[in-house]
């Protein structure tokens, strides 16, 4: 037993020794793990190449690693533009303790000098830079693209031989979206140069001819191009050909450049070929997109003149005129000019017509008006309508479209 005065000792001797709760969190002991609170290092870091043109890609070095004990989780490329704030651009996964090395790749642009830092990040938190390695500067310079010519679909076509030869090696170009979709499909045109990849926007100085221009795809050394027509009302004036437009590159803001096209543009339904000043260009498609009526496109989509009033053949205000399978005519006005009876108890009608044309003769781009009869024998018994006389539109109509 213990004494008064031995109490204190007996009580200090009998307790259980408890161990200290840093103790506890010291590697190697039997408690838990001491939180790391361990830097991960850049031991590398470089940024290649020092200068690029607007567009161009740099690729930053590094080799990290973690003593801490918690292992790697990420790396971080920085970025900042002249006097800028930073910001992280690009992240890669880790694990590990490492050392490990990769890289990171970035495409600055506009042009301006850019500073680029690196940030190594482990699973408990901490983070370094590159410290005295230093932040790498890269400068961006503005690259100026060039055009040295253009390419495409030239006019006419290979065998086509009704045409007005100043048009000739003139680029085909469709009419904008507004036309129906059969009808104006994209005709590539394209422009051949270098760093034409830095180019933004461009535009064409043609009167009746959007004055934006559809990038359809680029690289450095092509562009593809989408000039468009304005279908305008369907006028048959406008908009015409032009010769030796100009096209307007920007590239880096409002910097551009201007190159010529040598020969001209020329409006086509790429369908077959039918461009400006064509016969079925103007009955076929013009006009008939004019007055709301469906488009005809072919001379195999007419049918045989007929003289009765009921017939599909039967012209009418509005028709398209077929002349031998050779021109084509739209039909503006028809009438009834006279009736007269025959002493067999038939029947004639001689009806006027009044049509326009363009391309008579082979002229493209030539419209007339032209006025021509047809005269029809009606049988007695109105069963049998004979042509008599056949309407002319330069040559003599033989079918006819509604």
């Amino acid at each position: 037993m213990c004494g008064r005065r031995l109490l204190l000792a007996c009580i200090l001797a009998t307790l259980t020794v408890i161990p200290s709760v840093s103790a506890a969190k010291k590697p190697g002991s039997s408690g838990k793990a001491t939180a790391d609170t361990t830097k991960p290092k850049v031991t590398a870091f470089d940024v290649q190449p020092r200068s690029v043109g607007d567009g161009g890609t740099v690729s930053a070095s590094y080799t990290v690693q973690d003593s801490g004990g918690s292992g790697l989780k990420q790396v971080e490329l920085w970025r900042k533009k002249d006097n800028g704030s930073w910001a992280s651009v690009q992240t890669k996964s880790l694990s590990g303790n490492g050392p490990v090395s990769g890289s990171l790749s970035d495409t600055p642009s506009p042009s301006g000098t850019y500073y680029y830092g690196i940030h190594v990040v482990d699973t408990a938190g901490n983070y370094d830079t590159e410290g005295s390695l230093g932040a790498k500067s890269v400068v961006v310079s503005v690259r100026v693209p060039s055009v040295s010519g253009f390419s495409g679909a030239n006019w006419p076509p290979a065998g086509f031989t009704y045409s007005d030869p100043s048009y000739n090696n003139y680029y085909q170009v469709p009419y904008d979206k507004s036309s129906p979709s059969t009808n104006c499909s994209a005709i590539p045109f394209y422009a051949d140069g270098s760093n034409l990849d830095a180019v933004t926007t461009v535009e064409i100085s043609a009167p009746g001819y959007s004055k934006s221009v559809s990038i359809v795809s680029r690289s450095s050394s092509r562009l593809t191009l989408d000039i468009r027509a304005t279908a305008n009302g369907w006028s048959d004036t406008s908009p015409r050909p032009v010769k030796q437009p100009t096209l307007t590159f920007y590239y880096a803001g409002s910097s551009k450049i201007t190159k010529q096209i040598e020969t001209g543009i020329i409006p086509v339904f790429y369908v077959n070929n039918q461009a400006w000043g064509q016969c079925t260009w103007y009955a076929g498609i013009i006009m008939r997109n004019r007055n709301g009526q469906t488009p005809v496109t072919s001379y195999s989509s007419t049918v045989e003149l007929s003289g009765n009033p009921n017939a599909g053949g039967f012209p009418k205000t509005g028709s398209v005129l077929n002349a031998s399978d050779k021109h084509m005519a739209y039909l503006d006005n028809m009438t009834t000019a006279s009736t007269t009876k025959n002493p067999d108890g038939s029947t004639s009608t001689t009806y006027q017509l009044a049509y326009s044309d363009y391309n008579y003769g082979y002229r493209c781009g030539k419209r007339t008006n032209q006025p021509t009869t047809m005269k029809v024998k009606r049988s007695k018994d109105g069963k049998t309508y004979t042509i008599e006389s056949y309407p002319k539109a330069g040559f003599k109509v033989t079918k006819v479209k509604q």
